[in-house]
């Protein structure tokens, strides 16, 4: 940096220490701060105390020279009518003041509008189905500037007569009327009045809030916190006892079972549908892509449904099939086709026929149920989330399940019930990946259920986590890993004492934080106990202190000893 050079003049340093760790900074509009923005814990306002210092920078953070061009020339007013995906920022990490700002303007306005609630919730995600598919289109025809946006002065508007707002609405009903085909779950019912000015004014927020962030470029973990974890969990209420698996843990799972190719994949409860866009993203990454069609999810809240369905259109090719199921969800309603019919669709089981769990008897209107290669979920689960029936409907619906004659006969855990509908829902060497509470492994309340699944199942793994896992609540749980083999394998493998391979997770890599009324996942990285500082990889990263990379390691080592329909199942791929 020269002397003579402005004081407002962009600058990048670069800092290479004995130890051969690299730290990026910049001098910005006068500011001196990290060329990472998330390390600037305090945007703009970041002093030496709030720029991470104990963190370095990855060697592939090193901008391009044509990075730092479109840094320093990036005009300080933004046009935003004739943009492309391109032209937006990425989001690098919701620990940014930036994204941390963005979302609690969004909340702010959605609280002042006094639509903190399920409509607001729909038009939320509504709005974000916009962005998304305006964002697609422009990738797929660069010409077409995008049109999601909106301007300081459509912003002004005082009320839906002013010409300047009704340009924006024209604007988002134009991407709206493209969109509506497309993408029919999430906008064949309209949450949003636009001649309600309190939905106008919100959805100038959102827009004001998202326009220049691309989510289609963004960090996939970043963005999941950003739009499905915050605004999830700020939209549900408590009593409907909604809580979310973070990411790693379904990274972890994901890994485990190794979904691929053109294998189908169930989530009963998918929530937000997390675990089907895992899974889809990462059969991507291998030579064994999975087909989105091939990918199904079932829950009894239209919100979630919503969620996933924007989820896997940010992720996939928008083909998966996920059901809406309300009151009785999976539990009743189960993946099948009617007879003649090639499209799947919810049939529910026949409360006589169906009865103890003999659900392969037939339909009397020739219906057939759907039989999965893949099912990886995290239900309901616990005492307070029991199954009570009170009516003889309840009791019909749960005398479905042979786990049912097990229980106390007033009360059943919905763990329970649901560890059987993925056991039944499997196909013959069908794989699953499900959380429950680990009361279950170790009460001896649950020791029947315990011999069924054995009698049931190849249980192939079992993992502890801490209790510190989910955001919400202190819960001790632990993940089942299993296959469904022929009886007689099953047989002989359990005469040779099978082996389980047992791991203890304590450390998962991240802690919750609040700041500005967004809840995120801070990760916490492994320190060198000499110098405190962080450790980092071959590529100078920062190593996160977490037990999952070591233990999938571990893992597959083990795998390769065992029977050829495990290896088979869970190490393809990794030849």
């Amino acid at each position: 940096m020269k002397e003579k050079d402005p004081s407002t003049a962009y600058v990048l340093g670069i800092y290479y220490d004995n130890l051969e760790r690299t730290y990026l900074f910049q001098r910005r509009n006068g500011f001196f701060l990290r060329y990472d923005e998330a390390k600037n814990s305090k945007g703009d306002e970041s002093k030496t105390g709030s720029l991470s210092l104990d963190i370095s920078d990855p060697y592939d953070y090193l901008p391009s020279y044509n990075d730092l061009i479109n840094r320093v020339n990036r005009p300080n007013t933004i046009t935003r009518d004739k943009r492309g995906v391109e032209d937006l920022n990425i989001i690098a990490s919701i620990n940014t003041s930036q994204s941390q700002a963005a979302l609690s303007f969004v909340l702010r306005s959605l609280d002042k509008a006094g639509l903190v609630n399920q409509r607001g919730y729909q038009i939320l995600i509504q709005t974000l189905a916009l962005k998304i598919f305006d964002e697609k289109r422009n990738e797929q025809y660069p010409n077409r500037y995008l049109e999601f946006y909106v301007t300081d002065q459509e912003r002004e508007f005082t009320d839906l007569t002013d010409e300047r707002i009704q340009t924006f609405i024209e604007r988002l009903r134009n991407i709206w009327e493209k969109a509506e085909e497309k993408y029919q779950k999430i906008l064949s019912d309209q949450a949003i009045n636009w001649t309600n000015i309190n939905h106008v004014r919100a959805i100038t927020a959102i827009c004001a809030a998202f326009q220049d962030y691309s989510f289609i470029n963004s960090a996939r973990t970043d963005l999941y916190q950003l739009v499905f974890y915050n605004f999830a969990n700020a939209f549900t209420r408590d009593e409907s006892a909604q809580f979310l698996t973070p990411l790693p843990v379904i990274e972890f799972i994901v890994d485990i079972v190794n979904p691929q190719s053109d294998e189908t994949v169930l989530d009963p409860c998918c929530g937000t549908g997390d675990f089907l866009s895992v899974a889809f993203v990462k059969s991507a990454e291998k030579r064994w892509k999975l087909d989105d069609a091939n990918i199904f999810g079932i829950d009894v809240d239209e919100s979630m449904i919503m969620l996933s369905t924007l989820n896997m259109l940010l992720n996939g090719d928008g083909e998966a099939k996920l059901f809406h199921e309300p009151d009785k969800g999976s539990i009743l309603g189960k993946v099948g086709y009617k007879q003649g019919i090639t499209t799947p669709e919810l049939i529910p089981l026949d409360l006589d026929k169906h009865k103890n769990g003999e659900w392969d008897a037939p339909f009397a209107d020739g219906s057939k149920l759907k039989k999965f290669d893949v099912i990886l979920t995290n239900p309901p689960f616990g005492d307070d989330r029991a199954y009570k029936p009170t009516t003889k409907f309840d009791r019909d619906v749960i005398e479905l399940y042979d786990t049912w004659n097990m229980a106390s006969r007033s009360k059943i855990d919905l763990g329970i019930v649901f560890l059987e509908n993925a056991y039944r829902s499997l196909a013959e060497g069908g794989r699953l990946g499900i959380v429950l509470s680990n009361s279950f492994a170790a009460v001896n309340k649950y020791q029947e259920v315990r011999e069924w699944l054995m009698d049931k199942m190849r249980i192939v793994a079992l993992f502890d986590l801490p209790p510190n896992v989910f955001a919400e609540v202190d819960v001790h749980t632990t993940i089942i890993i299993a296959y469904k083999p022929k009886k007689d394998e099953l047989d002989r493998l359990s005469e040779q004492s099978y082996s389980v391979f047992t791991k203890d997770i304590q450390a998962v890599g991240y802690e919750k934080r609040t700041r500005e009324r967004n809840k995120f996942f801070n990760p916490i990285y492994k320190v060198n106990t000499l110098d405190f500082t962080v450790q980092t990889d071959e590529e100078n990263r920062p190593i996160l202190d977490e037990d999952f990379s070591g233990t999938i390691k571990d893992f597959r080592a083990w795998a390769l000893g065992q029977e050829d329909n495990l290896k088979k199942l869970f190490l393809k791929g990794d030849e």
